[in-house]
């Protein structure tokens, strides 16, 4: 549920090597409570930090507009927006954008509203808050556009009535990836996530005193729904394999049109939906398994990447299948995506088609050429379409261009990190300056400051003394850590603390103090996927000196 930040922002423990990471896709529908207005439900979400929604009765609602600065209030630089309607005792109707939802719900309740019903500005309903509570118990929803339209569009006066009944919307966004869906790749580029479901407004049992029903979003709804799906495979073919399940399931996904603009008819990033939409009955009628079921081209600067595919047939007919690839969005940047593209990727069969008997595997070499330069995540789907019709299978494929270790990691930020720091509390952080005397006591140690703008494979930090000699000739680490995450935003930091101490018998957890005197530290960082025994694969940096000084 990474999704806000950013790529490679799945974690553990979907990228597991046998494990199944699990995309998120909204579902087709979403329940929610609705009030009517002249027989029309209209469902809402209840805004964060609001006053609780009514369950019943009657109110006229009236439009007042965009509702940001009040033309009596005006501040220089800040929107006019004139009421087109007195919510004065009424429901007031406002339209989504230029300020937030709480500026426009206080001046509403100021003016006398006696609820908020705030429309988007785009399809679909959302959920919104209000930051903090205005007045703890004036009600402010969210609606859909269309929504929010039709009601404008209702002969005054327009009467709205409360329910405590749900139903079934359409929902805009039904079957495309989620917004909150973590991106892959993974930091050692293997192909994650596998495979997506249904994870967006899933209405479903929920666990209360008295048994009872509510809509959750998540990839702890999307991945349950894959296990689910594993199971009825299995129940239809009790004799396969976990690894075979992944691949049935893999293999008979559908990939589905990218989320930012569907009807482009692009296809979602590979990094982002994995094979594609579960579909279980193809999973289960399949005759056929295409192994490996995904494959991971790594690093463009190795050059084409081909891979080896063994086409089994389980069926009862000899089967002739033509090959083809569709290529998905690609995108660039690090964390932040920063551009799009499409149509930088070619795959080279070895035969245009490939026939299989019953019972028996054929083998196809498929290679992929990617023109991406540096930092483009890429991928597509390699298909197997039987000639005569019936089910096609898919491979999705996925690399990055260029040199994935061109990748800076210890990249500066806004503050200036990497830093050496210190802290009051454990919470607040400053920089220390060159020869700052630190007693080693509470919290009165120096700190690292540092960012990570990606992965990192190792991260050690040395101590040296102030003439430059290591405080031990080997054993001189003030710690040593292997597969960190990066941060999770472009201006956040970690915080490392030295104890004072270094690590010794190869670091297994034992430890010597080191005595007092003045010191600086070396941080050395191995980048994702790198070679240790390459210094280009590694980026350092140097601390001010400071002196050790305890009572």
């Amino acid at each position: 549920n990474s999704g806000a930040n950013g790529l490679y922002s799945a974690g553990s423990p979907g990228l597991g090597k046998d494990v199944i990471g699990v995309a998120s896709f909204d579902n087709s529908n979403t329940f929610l409570t609705y009030f009517e207005v002249n027989g029309a439900h209209i469902g809402y979400v209840p805004m964060d930090f609001a006053g609780p929604t009514p369950t019943s009765g009657s109110e006229e609602i009236v439009f007042v507009g965009r509702g940001c600065v009040d033309a009596d209030t005006v501040t220089p630089g800040l929107q006019t927006d004139p009421y087109l309607d007195d919510p004065n005792g009424k429901v007031a109707l406002i339209s989504r954008g230029a300020c937030s939802f709480n500026e426009k719900a206080t001046r509403a309740i100021t003016a006398g509203a006696v609820a908020v019903v705030i429309h988007n500005s785009s399809a679909g309903v959302f959920n919104g808050t209000l930051g903090t509570p205005i007045d703890g118990t004036t009600p402010v929803v969210g609606i859909s556009l269309a929504d929010g339209l039709f009601i404008q569009a209702q002969t005054a006066p327009v009467t709205m009535t409360w329910t405590n009944q749900q139903d079934s919307f359409p929902s805009p966004t039904g079957g495309l990836i989620s917004s909150f869906s973590s991106y892959g790749l993974a930091p050692d580029l293997s192909l994650k996530p596998d495979i997506g479901a249904p994870g967006g407004n899933i209405y479903s049992t929920y666990p209360l005193e008295q048994g009872g029903y509510a809509t959750l979003s998540g990839t702890s709804m999307s991945s349950p729904h894959t296990a689910g799906a594993a199971a009825l495979l299995l129940e239809a073919k009790p004799n396969l394999s976990p690894s075979q399940v992944r691949d049935a399931l893999l293999n008979s996904a559908d990939p589905k049109n990218w989320s930012g603009n569907p009807g482009l008819g692009f296809l979602d990033l590979v990094h982002r939906q994995g094979a594609g939409m579960l579909d279980i009955d193809d999973a289960i009628l399949a005759t056929t398994t295409i192994t490996p079921s995904k494959i991971a081209t790594g690093e463009g600067e190795a050059g084409p990447f081909t891979q080896q595919l063994v086409v089994k047939n389980n069926g009862a007919s000899t089967v002739t299948y033509d090959l083809s690839f569709e290529e998905a969005i690609a995108t660039s940047g690090v964390i932040t995506i920063t551009g799009y593209s499409i149509f930088g990727v070619d795959v080279v069969f070895d035969s245009a088609s490939v026939t299989v008997k019953p019972g028996k595997t054929a083998k196809v070499n498929a290679t992929v050429i990617s023109y991406y330069p540096d930092q483009y995540q890429f991928g597509g789907y390699i298909i197997f379409t039987p000639q005569g019709g019936g089910q096609e299978y898919r491979v999705p494929f996925a690399g990055i261009g260029g040199d994935y270790q061109s990748i800076q990691m210890l990249t500066p930020t806004p503050f200036g990190f990497p830093a050496l720091g210190w802290t009051p509390d454990g919470n607040n952080f400053g920089f220390a300056s060159p020869g700052d005397v630190f007693t080693m006591q509470g919290f009165d140690l120096p700190y690292i400051l540092i960012h990570f703008e990606h992965q990192v494979q190792e991260f050690r930090v040395r101590i040296f003394n102030a003439d430059g000699s290591p405080v031990h000739p080997v054993h001189n680490f003030a710690f040593d850590y292997e597969y960190l995450p990066r941060n999770s935003t472009t201006t956040s930091f970690f915080a490392y603390a030295w104890d004072g101490t270094r690590l010794y018998n190869n670091g297994n957890n034992k430890v010597k103090v080191v005595p007092d005197g003045e010191y600086y530290l070396v941080v050395e960082a191995l980048k994702a996927n790198g070679d240790a025994g390459n210094p280009a694969h590694w980026e350092t940096w140097t601390s001010p000196t400071f002196v050790v000084d305890r009572p």
